[in-house]
């Protein structure tokens, strides 16, 4: 694939190429280019497999703060370095690959999960607003408490802090309790009731 290279000048000094370079540049790249060259629907296909289809974690280590991750499919609990994962370099590679995968491919295509909700507060607090209302999925530990029905303001704080999130469309609770299907079901009607996620969607998945 093509890269983008900058000329000289005589005494040395490095430009920019013009638009018409660029234009040029980005001509060649479709001709030659064997992924370029595919049709639109398997290019995406194949950011999707280079960019999504996983689950991305903020996790607060002291002073050290680290973005890791799994395939969402992968059922053993392993988390690596996002860049073990992810090939977050595609973009880069040229002009075109960057247009059409965009700013925000990765926060369309991926879910977000916390361990614990407090590390879900330091995500938000490294995006910007942009980026922040393109999550869509975020996923999240839980254990039922006996007490849900009665909860206090400082028991739903963790979860209204959601609310930040103005184009969350599902909430997936993995089931560290192991719930029978009735009371996964009244628990995600006082969610969505008492924590004001009446137009979410909540799924409380078992992994046990």
């Amino acid at each position: 694939m093509g890269a983008i290279s900058s000329s000289r000048t005589s005494v040395g000094i490095q430009r920019k190429p013009d638009n018409k370079a660029l234009q040029a540049i980005t001509d060649m790249n479709q001709l030659n280019s064997p992924l370029l060259r595919l049709p639109g629907e398997i290019r995406n296909k194949i950011y999707y497999h280079a960019l999504g289809g996983c689950e991305i974690y903020c996790m607060n280590s002291g002073k050290r703060v680290m973005l890791v991750g799994r395939p969402a499919s992968q059922l053993a609990w392993k988390f690596e370095p996002i860049h073990k994962i992810m090939a977050l370099h595609l973009p880069l590679v040229c002009r075109q690959i960057s247009a059409e995968t965009g700013n925000y491919f990765t926060f369309k295509y991926n879910s977000f999960g916390t361990i614990h909700t407090n590390d879900f507060t330091v995500l938000l607090g490294r995006l910007g607003s942009e980026h922040i209302g393109r999550i869509e999925v975020v996923k999240m530990n839980f254990v039922r408490d006996s007490d849900i029905f009665r909860w206090t303001a400082d028991k739903w704080f963790p979860y209204r802090r959601l609310l930040k999130l103005p184009n969350l469309k599902r909430l997936v609770l993995r089931d560290l309790s192991t719930m029978v299907e009735p009371v996964k079901e009244a628990v995600v009607k006082e969610l969505k009731k008492s924590g004001r996620f009446e137009n979410l969607e909540i799924e409380i998945q078992s992994i046990c």
